[in-house]
């Protein structure tokens, strides 16, 4: 898979908020190679993703609920209230449950931020 809709881009297509990114985001294989410039609305992320990280739908591919919110935490862009909102609906909606977080594999800075918005929010 070349690449998938990610960070912005993909908290958009999973309808936990209304925060509206100014860039396309997607995320390409870490020796994902272009030949000519981006275009300016496209803003590229370089990681290689498990399988288990990414959703499908006719035509889309994204990352799903919680590597997004994990990404989003990682490129510190977005306001904690935003996060913590997304997060509180993909849990109330079932798109994350606490089994999910148990299991997985967050790297200590983004677990530490993690577990501040799941602790501000009164969920784990």
């Amino acid at each position: 898979m070349h690449g998938v809709y990610s960070h912005e881009t993909a908290l958009d297509l999973h309808q936990c908020s209304n925060w509206k990114a100014a860039k396309l985001h997607m995320t390409v294989p870490q020796d994902f190679r272009r030949s000519g410039k981006a275009p300016e609305i496209l803003r590229l992320h370089f990681a290689d993703l498990a399988e288990r990280d990414i959703m499908t739908r006719p035509g889309l591919a994204y990352t799903g609920p919680l590597r997004t919110i994990l990404d989003l935490l990682a490129a510190n862009t977005l306001p904690r209230h935003v996060l913590r909102a997304a997060l509180l609906q993909m849990i109330e909606r079932g798109m994350i449950d606490r089994q999910d977080l148990k299991q997985a594999k967050i790297p200590a800075e983004s677990r530490r931020q993690f577990d501040q918005l799941a602790k501000a929010m009164g969920k784990r």
